[in-house]
């Protein structure tokens, strides 16, 4: 079986990227696909061998964007979407790879923090039902290739980091999965590291974000029902506790 692994960056980050990847023995660069997207204004898409890894320049911008992308180049039978500032944990590339997941549309993982010594959020509860497909972060899922082609399932590419609005894509994306009755297993593991920057995290300084609002109302439109309810309420209550205009939040709702 074999994994592609997927970096999104832009030019600036291109060395950093690249630098993910440095640290894998011959057995799993035989059964690995190392992957690069590079974002910038490059006129037009190209791309370049360096070593084991694959990189291509895409001149479109945003993270949903480069994820599309990936799908559609990748030639693993799974694609890892990952960010250029994770640590990846090598036992658990050659685990997977052994076949231990074939089968599985959805293969979540755990992400622990690279910079303080805890894990990223609180892995109290699975993540099997639709509603718990919110409780995913993008450089968690690993997904079948073949599944999303055959069910036409690709990122929201007007949602995400770059596009007119910045969360949420990797939400409505795995709620389309479900939807497409993927089998889903999750591994009681952390298997890869982030930087957990908890000051970007503030609720106030992500709220503040143009369009952040909006992304929240916009899964909560697609998570529907009285989830979809309750989702919106709970998005109207942080973004007022957060210091949201109530008349912004008022726009939100109608929109």
């Amino acid at each position: 079986m074999k994994l592609t692994l997927a970096i999104s960056t832009v030019s600036d980050n291109l060395n950093k990227a690249l630098q993910v990847f440095d640290c894998f023995n011959e057995f799993t660069l035989s059964n690995v696909e190392f992957l690069v997207i590079c974002q910038n204004d490059f006129g037009k898409d190209n791309f370049e061998q360096m070593g084991h890894v694959t990189v291509y320049y895409q001149s479109k911008k945003g993270l949903s964007k480069s994820r599309n992308y990936a799908i559609e180049k990748a030639l693993g039978d799974y694609v890892w979407f990952l960010d250029d500032d994770v640590i990846l944990k090598e036992s658990f590339i050659v685990d997977f790879i052994s076949d231990k997941f074939r089968g599985y549309d959805l293969v979540f993982g755990k992400i622990y923090c690279s910079d303080i010594n805890e894990a990223y959020k609180k892995y109290s509860r699975k993540r099997y039902r639709r509603y718990e497909m919110l409780r995913v972060s993008s450089i968690e899922i690993i997904v079948r290739r073949e599944f999303l082609i055959n069910n036409e399932i690709y990122f929201d590419e007007s949602l995400g980091l770059g596009a007119r609005y910045p969360s949420g894509e990797e939400n409505i994306f795995l709620l389309g999965c479900y939807d497409a009755n993927a089998s889903i297993i999750e591994i009681d593991e952390y298997c890869i590291y982030h930087p957990c920057n908890e000051e970007k995290r503030e609720p106030k300084l992500l709220w503040a974000k143009p369009g952040y609002p909006y992304s929240k109302f916009n899964v909560a439109r697609n998570l529907g029902g009285l989830l979809g309810l309750v989702y919106a309420l709970r998005t109207c209550f942080r973004a007022i506790m957060a210091g949201v205009p109530l008349l912004d939040v008022v726009k939100f709702i109608k929109s």
